[in-house]
């Protein structure tokens, strides 16, 4: 459904590289930490912005060569709505109409009532979790095959997220339907299979993703069927000396910028969060059960001894040490893809 092979994408402070398959009919889960890149992964998917390398294909096509009936076939939440906040709501249906030839009024309107999203009212007008709600339901509201959701629950309070969850489950029960969302938050990995009805999953966590698969399965141990973790750390001090060493030069310079800047607090947010998080004891990973591949590059920022700490206190884990460094998944995608494969069909 969609391909992306050996994406690249360069910014002044980050880079973004990535290669993943989204099969139909599955919901794919990206996890990471703000900052990671992945509302960037999705505005490349969409087409938003230019790559530096790589292709991305969305139903067999290059993604940039989509024609209107394909993009028709595509729901979108990103952060901002793409409509006039000066709009009222029930103002959407003719544009929708006129956008969508599949657009289904009916089911706009029942869902809007249904999520108590009042149709008299300008969005600039509705609170935080009805906006997200709204942006969900305008995104299936025309039959979409692709659902793309970026953090589509961030900031929202416990009732609003399982109604926002509830709406794409209910999206979900039409056959080869397919959904792509992210997260910073491992619960609302958790939330999302508990409303599907998912009792066992895997997890693949790359980096900071790794982290965050490891904390889920600590926290739900059950419902971990296999986990792979690809360069993950639980401490800072996991991290090789020279890498640890430039985060925290980065860490402190950019505390001393953002009291300049103000612009650069994102900057300071995201290395405080290297430099702070994770901070597990080895001994609380005894409680994940499932079998657990544990992938490390020779050449890895991440310690290979740290590696071994993480296998070691893992009850049901493997470590393989691969030739490459910390990005080795995605300079080396096919010898990768095998090493993945090969573990979850044993």
């Amino acid at each position: 459904m969609i391909e992306i092979s050996n994406i690249k994408k360069n910014y002044q402070n980050f880079r973004l590289e990535c290669s993943l398959n989204i099969a139909s009919g599955r919901i794919t889960g990206i996890i990471g930490a703000n900052g990671a890149g992945k509302s960037t992964l999705f505005k490349a998917i969409l087409g938003l912005i230019n790559l530096d390398e790589g292709q991305i294909k969305i139903f067999g096509k290059d993604s940039r060569k989509l024609d209107v009936h394909d993009k028709e076939k595509l729901g979108v939440v990103l952060a901002e709505s793409g409509f006039s906040e000066y709009l009222k709501v029930k103002a959407l249906v003719p544009i929708l109409k006129n956008m969508y030839p599949d657009f289904d009024k009916d089911m706009f309107l029942n869902k809007c009532n249904n999520f108590n999203i009042p149709l008299n009212k300008m969005i600039k007008d509705l609170s935080t979790g009805t906006k997200a709600k709204l942006k969900v339901i305008v995104a299936i509201s025309h039959n979409a095959e692709i659902l793309i959701l970026d953090e589509p629950t961030a900031g929202l309070d416990v009732i609003t997220r399982n109604e926002v969850l509830d709406i794409i489950r209910t999206y979900m029960e039409e056959e080869m339907r397919t959904v792509i969302i992210s997260s910073h938050i491992s619960s609302d990995l958790e939330n999302l299979c508990d409303y599907l009805g998912y009792k066992k999953i895997n997890i693949l966590g790359f980096s900071d993703g790794a982290n965050i698969a490891m904390m889920f399965a600590i926290k739900n141990p059950d419902m971990v069927n296999k986990l792979i973790l690809v360069g993950g750390n639980i401490k800072f001090s996991g991290l090789t000396f020279t890498t640890g060493l430039m985060i925290m030069l980065g860490y402190l310079s950019s505390c001393i910028l953002s009291k300049i800047d103000k612009k650069l607090t994102a900057n300071k947010e995201m290395f405080a969060l290297m430099v702070k998080e994770p901070n597990l004891k080895p001994s609380m990973l005894n409680v994940i059960k499932a079998k657990t591949l544990v992938v490390n590059g020779n050449k890895d920022m991440i310690r290979i001894c740290h590696a071994k700490t993480i296998t070691k206190n893992i009850p049901n884990a493997e470590l393989k040490i691969v030739n490459g460094d910390h990005f080795y998944l995605f300079k080396k995608p096919n010898e990768f893809n095998s090493l993945v494969m090969e573990f979850l069909q044993k």
